[in-house]
């Protein structure tokens, strides 16, 4: 049962979209995930719950109202339930980031390609590795090349990922998640690429990057 949050000090780096597309294809493969809205736009509440109703008979659970009191007991909650938890945590810096960290057996962090993400997401390890000193253990983190070229890498892009590979400590994720039209319509509708296009590129993206994600908690 494997706790993965989603973080970034800042907002708009693609957290949600990824939180909700990768619960909604481990879901659709039999697995119970519950997703932990922490961010106080509700965004992932919100949207989620139209990914739940389109799911159908897929076990996915979202939970909104996830704050400073009540984020260590909903998480452990979710825990005694679900296979999968996702935490969707505040684009920004602060306790309640720091507490859902600590309980996080992976934290993935979305990098547009950009310099101000790039200096986001370096800003978000600092405070991965203070959560590490809090909680008294390692906690593994992954970079998360968001809303990446489909066809060819813009010179922003590769230079996005050449800085963020010099950054010591910091360890990429191998699948990107690209930019698609189907991640964004999520949010208007609910269908998540696995249900409008099973065999479409989007759906075939996400579910590389869920593979990825389970090969590096194991």
């Amino acid at each position: 049962m494997p706790v993965i949050a989603l973080a970034s000090v800042k907002g708009g780096a693609g957290k949600t979209s990824a939180a909700l597309a990768l619960a909604a294809d481990i879901a659709s493969d039999g697995a119970r995930v519950e997703v932990l809205d922490a961010d106080p736009n509700g965004h992932a509440s919100r949207v989620g719950a139209k990914v739940a109703s389109r799911l159908e008979t897929a076990q996915l659970r979202v939970t909104g109202g996830v704050n400073e009191a009540n984020i260590l007991v909903e998480i452990r909650r979710a825990k005694g339930t679900a296979d999968w938890v996702f935490i969707d945590l505040p684009g920004v810096s602060s306790k309640l980031t720091l507490l859902g960290l600590t309980r996080a057996d992976l934290v993935v962090i979305p990098c547009q390609p950009s310099e101000m993400d790039i200096h986001d997401a370096i800003a978000t390890l600092d405070t991965v590795r203070q959560a590490s000193e809090a909680a008294d253990r390692d906690i593994p983190s992954r970079l998360l090349l968001s809303r990446w070229p489909v066809t060819i890498e813009s010179r922003a892009a590769k230079e996005t990922r050449r800085r963020l590979a010099k950054v010591e400590g910091a360890v990429l994720l191998n699948t990107p998640l690209m930019e698609r039209t189907a991640i964004r319509e999520l949010t208007f509708n609910g269908y998540v690429p696995r249900l409008a296009d099973p065999e479409g590129n989007a759906a075939a993206n996400i579910h590389m990057l869920a593979l990825e994600l389970a090969e590096v908690l194991k």
